[in-house]
């Protein structure tokens, strides 16, 4: 998963859909359309906030300006790790 040109997240597709890690892949998921139960009038979860411009030089991470959990931490630089539970997995924060 791609955030403003950044890898946030990444490993097997049932892992990542499935129990996304990243705030922007858990946004990114619960905006998929459903089956049956939403109707056409029902709107979907937005991620708020606007995308950073390719322009600006962000400390830490660039989904904090949009993300519901940011905390001080995340202004700093955020490696891509291995969340302990999945080896499999990569993800760009520290939660």
């Amino acid at each position: 998963v791609m955030y403003a040109g950044e890898l946030v997240e990444s490993g097997p597709a049932p892992l990542v859909i499935g129990q996304p890690r990243h705030p922007y892949t858990q946004g990114l998921v619960a905006s998929q359309p459903g089956c049956g139960a939403r109707t056409r009038k029902t709107l979907l979860p937005a991620i708020g906030g606007q995308v950073p411009g390719i322009d600006i030089n962000i400390a830490g991470c660039l989904f904090a300006g949009r993300c519901p959990v940011v905390e001080d931490q995340c202004t700093a630089t955020q490696n891509l790790r291995h969340p302990v539970e999945q080896a499999d997995v990569l993800v760009r924060c520290h939660r």
